[in-house]
């Protein structure tokens, strides 16, 4: 269940959240679409006297994040879950941090507002990296809806002209990336979310562009709100 920003977006998960939990002490961390665990782990490096919990829907990437989890020695404070996150019920977190992942959870916007909101407690926060609302967006899913109606072979081509445009990453990063092309956001962040996460208590604190990765990315904002107490 991850569709990762890049590198420099989980960096700025990572600065946000800590930035917001400097006043609390053994704080509890929800990382929602955990994917291979990366967030997680540098999140509990980060935070010694955190606890937190990796959640995907993908039973490989929850395999890949224990076996992040365990080489890193963290097996202790990190427990890895493999569920849907809207049918998961598992206390309160102080912090919610999520990766590209809020835009493709299967539900209504108004199921993962009450969720998100059920398992924060007063006063957390959830960081999150969202595709916005904007022209380039649409086009973007636009040709995403039509690249979804040709055989997943046609993903070949996509696949063989990223690796002149950016010799910088490996073909598995790339493959990775050229997976993007057939995926539809359920929601974009926008005036509505905005809206509708307002009505259960999530106000909006921050909102930051992210530098874009890739043409064919989603463009991303970071964006931070915190439960009202």
């Amino acid at each position: 269940m991850t569709f990762a920003s890049g590198e420099g977006a989980v960096n700025s998960l990572i600065e946000r959240l800590l930035a917001n939990l400097e006043t609390r002490s053994n704080p509890r961390i929800l990382d929602l679409g955990c994917g291979g665990g990366g967030l997680t782990v540098a999140a509990a490096r980060a935070r010694p006297d955190a606890t937190l919990v990796g959640l995907d829907i993908s039973a490989v990437n929850i395999a890949e994040a224990q076996r992040a989890c365990d080489r890193a020695g963290f097996s202790a404070r990190i427990a890895t879950v493999c569920t849907d996150y809207l049918t998961w019920q598992n206390g309160t977190f102080d912090a919610i941090v999520s990766d590209s992942v809020l835009y493709v959870v299967v539900g209504s916007d108004e199921a993962l507002a009450k969720r998100l909101a059920a398992d924060l407690c007063p006063g957390g926060v959830l960081v999150a990296s969202f595709p916005i609302e904007s022209g380039g967006n649409t086009f973007r899913v636009l040709l995403r809806r039509l690249w979804r109606l040709l055989p997943k072979t046609a993903d070949r081509l996509p696949l063989v002209i990223a690796g002149y445009l950016y010799p910088d990453f490996t073909k598995n990063a790339l493959a990775d990336r050229v997976g993007y092309l057939r995926v539809l956001p359920m929601r974009l962040y926008g005036p509505h979310i905005t809206t509708v996460f307002g009505k259960h208590g999530l106000e909006v604190i921050e909102a930051t562009k992210l530098k874009n990765p890739s043409i064919a990315k989603l463009t991303h904002r970071l964006v931070v709100w915190r439960k009202r107490t």
